[in-house]
Formats: structure tokens, sequence, C-alpha cells
């Protein structure tokens, strides 16, 4: 629920507080793999990006 964003009265009551924010900064010590890619770290900004459009055939 907390990951599909779920707006659930419990949450709140748990201490669970969720922001939408269109990017945030984050730094990291040392490098770290995502999706199968390793990067350095550092000083990264997480942005959302645009839509996706999938073709289905």
């Amino acid at each position: 629920m907390i990951v599909a964003g779920s707006p659930a009265a419990w949450l709140d009551r748990a201490g669970y507080h969720r922001i939408d924010s269109p990017s945030f900064d984050l730094s990291m010590d040392s490098g770290f793999i995502l999706d199968g890619e390793v990067y350095p770290g550092g000083d990264l900004t997480i942005r959302e990006a645009r839509a996706l459009r999938f073709v289905v055939p």
C-alpha cells in the first residue's frame, strides 16, 4: 500500500507521511547499482520525468 501511494488513514496513525515532490537532492558516499547499471554515487538530483508511452500491438 505504501509503494502504491495509498491514502489510507491508518498509515497516518502509524506515523507514515507522504510528500509528493517533483525532485530532491541526494548525496551518497559510495556507488550503487540501479537496474543492473553501476553508478559512482556522489551528489545526485532525482527528478520526475515525462510519462512513458508503451506500444501495445
